[in-house]
Formats: structure tokens, sequence, C-alpha cells
């Protein structure tokens, strides 16, 4: 991943059993070709190499459903596999299996390392292990904040969210620990948003706060933060009608609404009074 060497961690799915043989007979530091003629061969590197392009695919944003942070490895693992019958969609996979051809893999072995002496990828976590890295990835993402590290601190609430949605994505939809683990993105959602707010990345902070507020629809830091993204986006009365709402929702943060609200105003009249003398200078 990253550019870096690939890592075959023996006995996962994402694993070619001919590969573990091939590399178990190997040294560190020996380069070795090997040459594979079982039938079974091309079904397994063809089923690995689609699941590999579709993670990879994944972690790039290059998938249309949703938001990319929702996008999760476990379906695609499900699908692809179901999908070789019919062709992976990808000619020299295609090929690969109705040919019958010898492949040909060629290995460079680089270290052998124990389990815990590596820093592992995102997709070898299990659920429970994500879980685990839950709190410590918002404490990591508040202290950046708290030092003004925005994007880095964005960064880590993301990661945390991905995990969340990645262990959503193995439950029962509906069952309590679904509803759960979907109700435990809701913090980092806002903070996500604030982080885009403080960046003045003000369409991502809105897209944010909707998401929060799909999960707590009377959720009033989502409902103020958005509107302080549709004064940074440019909808005036959406974001006066939005502040109205958080202040509705509580009524103790009346001040801090109404100076937001009283800000929104003057930008409207510098807005209104530049539009004035532009079109003065049109007619002149």
């Amino acid at each position: 991943m990253g550019g870096g060497p690939f890592q075959l961690v023996m006995g996962l799915e994402f694993s070619v059993p001919e590969w573990e043989l091939m590399v178990k007979s190997m040294r560190v530091g020996e380069v070795a070709s090997f040459v594979c003629t079982s039938d079974q061969v091309p079904l397994n590197y063809s089923r690995v190499s689609l699941k590999w392009r579709k993670y990879c695919a994944t972690q790039r944003g290059e998938t249309g459903h949703g938001h990319s942070h929702c996008a999760h490895a476990h379906g695609v693992h499900d699908s692809c596999v179901a999908s070789l019958a019919g062709g992976t969609g990808i000619p020299a996979l295609d090929e690969l299996l109705t040919s019958g051809a010898p492949i040909r893999f060629e290995f460079e072995l680089m270290n052998v390392l124990q389990d815990g002496a590596y820093n592992r990828d995102t997709w070898l976590l299990s659920p429970e292990e994500k879980l685990g890295q839950i709190a410590a990835l918002k404490e990591e993402g508040n202290k950046l904040f708290a030092e003004k590290h925005y994007s880095d601190a964005s960064t880590k609430y993301l990661t945390a969210l991905q995990y969340l949605s990645d262990v959503e994505a193995t439950l029962r939809p509906g069952s309590d620990s679904f509803k759960e683990t979907h109700t435990r993105q809701l913090p980092f959602l806002l903070n996500v948003a604030q982080c885009k707010l403080q960046l003045r990345e003000y369409s991502e902070a809105l897209s944010f706060c909707d998401m929060a507020l799909e999960i707590a629809p009377n959720n009033v830091k989502a409902s103020f933060r958005r509107g302080k993204a549709l004064v940074g986006c440019w909808q005036p009365e959406k974001a006066r009608s939005q502040l109205e709402r958080a202040k509705e929702l509580d009524p103790t943060l009346a001040s801090l609404v109404d100076k937001e609200i009283n800000r929104l105003l003057k930008l409207q009249q510098d807005q209104n009074a530049d539009d004035a003398k532009r079109y003065q200078t049109l007619f002149r």
C-alpha cells in the first residue's frame, strides 16, 4: 500500500493459497519465479485481484455510492466473488479465467515479520480492532484540533468514521448493535464539520452537518454548525432559518445565535451596498 512493498499475510482472504506455498520456500533477500499450472490458480488469483482492485478504488474514493467515508470494503468482498460467474469486467482477468494458460509469479522476499511486529494496513484490522481504536482516534483528533491543526484533526475523525462504517457493514441492519454503531458516528460527523468550518471549506461542512442531522434531526450542534456553513456557502435565508432552529432547540444559545444572525445581517447589508455600487456604475 502507498507505494511500499506488498504485505502477504498468511491465512487471510486477500491471499492466494499458492502464494503462501511459494513464499514459504524462499529465503529473505531471494528473488524467485514460480509457474503455476493448477486449474484453481486462475480463479484464486482473479478473485483476489478483483477484490484488491475494488478495495483500492474505495480507498481513493472512486465509488458511486454516497459519501466517501461510507464506502465499505466488506461489501466489495461479498459481491465480487459472485461476479466471477459472469466475468470480472476486466479483460486481462477474464482472459486468464478462460485461457487455461499457466501463470508465472515472481517474488522478492524482503522480510519476514511475526504478527504484531509490523504496521498492518487498515483492511487487515478486525472489527474488534477497529472499534478498539475509536477512543484513541478521537483523543488524537481533539488534541490536534486544540492545537489548531484542523486538517490533521479532520483526518483522525474521518478515520474513526471509516472504521465505524466498516464495522456497521458487518452487522445486521436494524439490530441493536447496528443502531449503536451508526449512532456512534454522530460526534465524529460534528467534529469533522467543525474542522471544515475552521478551514472555510463550507460546502463540506454542510455535507457533514446533513449527515449528522440524518442521525439526530434535533441535534443543536449540527443545526448551529449547519447554519454557519450555509452562511459560508452564502445562502443567507436558509442560514437564518437554520440558526433560528438552533435557538429553538436550545434557548440558552440565544445570545450566541443572535450574534451569528447579526453577523449575517451585516454581511447582507455589505453585499447589498456592493451590489448598489455595481448597478450605479453599469447605468452611468
